[in-house]
């Protein structure tokens, strides 16, 4: 009987080297998005204070007491 080969890469499915790059690629593109969603909420931010008689230093004035805020709605689990 032959001896078993030694595991290699292509056996075990992808490096580490590969998973690491992939995750780094992933990550550059969730920032790049990110981005994007923040330019399109400014835009559409400084146009309904446009629409409304604002300026948006009055706006940026208004949003500052919520600075350092967590304003993301809170996690709820499901009870059985």
């Amino acid at each position: 009987m032959p001896a078993p080969s030694s595991p290699t890469a292509s056996d075990d499915g992808p490096s580490l080297t590969d998973l690491q790059h992939q995750l780094a690629a992933l990550d550059a593109a969730i920032a790049e998005r990110r981005g994007e969603e923040l330019k399109v909420l400014a835009d559409g931010f400084a146009r309904k204070l446009a629409v409304n008689g604002f300026s948006v230093k009055e706006g940026i004035a208004a949003l500052k007491p919520y600075i350092g805020k967590d304003l993301r709605p809170a996690v709820r689990l499901l009870s059985t």
